[in-house]
């Protein structure tokens, strides 16, 4: 069998740059998006999710508010409705078994947007509320999409002629264009310092910035201070539930610190009071839970037969040629490929911590790429036997069925390739 394809690499540490994630939607949320194509009874609207979304023609409002059956007439008119390159808002209707989402308009609230400043910033900053839709005391309002579009505009219309007017001629005063470039700066530095973005943490932002002028907000001290401010007030006045993200009973906090070692120290002691936490329950029940908020986590057409398929898998190796949290002559490892499970409890590790859980060798081997990441010379034995396919060890184990295997290796542990 002819051996994975290896890397040798400089004893140095490994830094991967990931993509911005993608949105996933779910029923109900709000979302800012672009019309990008005009297709039989539907737009396609990009939304920032892995896949365009779709809004029916019987799911918005005729011109007029008028609610009845779209005749063949309305589907020649489409494009007088909405064309490529308009921006609207809408609701998620439906979430489909692909992955896409289903959009609808039926509420005046929603439709094409006019004027405005359009700031991107990752969904998972935007903390879902009850109203995504606010006019806000300064003089502005704002649309907050949960895909993380963010849309700023002068006031908010309830247009009655159902979404489709866009008066591009409007002049804005000079007072209100700065008031949006402010509201704009402010969410670009709550998204830049991982602060959660809703109505309230963009006006303390907006309040707190009132001494620099809009075009400070881009210098990075001035942000970082503000920042900093916005989390002091926002924990200072709100309630226990404020911090608390929509359906969950834990509390959400944000923390910045002003060196990259300050945080990581802070972030070591955050994972061992995970690690307490965790060990005071059983480590089966934990695995369990944990495999069914990945396969709730909108995994789609991407699981392999009963797995999932991942994209990319980083892997260790130990020196006695485990990986992931499988052992050689552990009873995990001994399942091998019979087992259905994506994840399982580990709680006789032979290394610390004795409780762990681990991806089965089973869901290791559904990835479509598996990269092991190799360095020192305590790891090259067991490497030769490993490419080998000396079945003793885990990591040998590892060979993705319709996927690829790459070893990446520093010159010690190559040292006897």
């Amino acid at each position: 069998m002819k051996p994975p394809p290896t890397e040798f690499l400089p004893s140095v540490p490994v830094n991967i740059n990931l993509t911005i994630l993608r949105y996933n939607g779910e029923v109900g949320d709000v979302v800012v998006g672009r019309v990008v194509d005009v297709q039989q009874k539907r737009w396609k609207v990009d939304t920032s999710s892995r896949l365009d979304s779709s809004l029916l023609l019987s799911s918005v409002n005729l011109p007029g508010g008028e609610l009845r059956r779209k005749s063949v007439e309305d589907e020649l008119m489409m494009r007088d409705y909405l064309k490529e390159g308009d921006l609207i808002s809408a609701e998620v209707q439906q979430v489909q078994h692909d992955g896409s989402l289903q959009l609808h308009t039926r509420n005046l609230k929603y439709g094409k947007l006019a004027q405005g400043i359009s700031v991107q910033v990752p969904s998972y900053l935007i903390k879902r509320r009850k109203a995504h839709f606010h006019s806000l005391p300064c003089g502005a309002a704002v649309v907050i999409g949960c895909n993380g579009h963010v849309w700023i505009a002068p006031e908010l219309r309830e247009d009655a002629d159902g979404g489709y007017n866009q008066d591009l001629e409007e002049v804005i005063s000079l007072e209100t264009r700065s008031i949006m470039a402010r509201l704009s700066g402010c969410v670009r530095l709550l998204a830049a310092h991982c602060v959660a973005i809703y109505d309230t943490t963009i006006m303390a932002a907006f309040e707190l910035s009132a001494n620099h002028k809009a075009s400070d907000l881009l210098n990075a001290a001035v942000a970082t201070e503000i920042a900093s401010l916005v989390v002091r007030k926002i924990r200072a006045e709100a309630t226990e539930e404020e911090f608390m993200p929509t359906g969950t009973g834990s509390r959400a906090e944000t923390s910045i610190f002003p060196t990259r070692e300050d945080m990581q120290k802070e972030l070591l002691k955050y994972i061992q009071r995970i690690i307490d936490d965790q060990v005071r329950f059983p480590v089966g029940r934990t695995a369990l839970a944990y495999e069914s908020k990945i396969k709730n986590h909108h995994i789609g057409p991407e699981v392999y037969g009963r797995f999932p398929r991942f994209d990319m898998l980083f892997l260790g190796m130990g020196p006695d040629g485990h990986t992931a949290s499988i052992f050689p002559n552990s009873k995990l490892y001994r399942l091998k490929m019979d087992s259905t499970a994506w994840f399982v409890g580990v709680d006789d590790s032979p290394k610390a911590p004795p409780q762990r859980i681990t991806l089965t060798m089973s869901a290791i081997n559904a990835s479509a790429n598996v990269a092991f990441i190799c360095t020192g010379d305590d790891k090259a034995t067991v490497l030769r036997a490993v490419l080998d396919r000396d079945m003793q060890y885990p990591a040998a184990a590892v060979h993705p069925i319709n996927g690829t295997l790459r070893f990446f290796l520093d010159t010690l542990a190559a040292a006897k390739l």
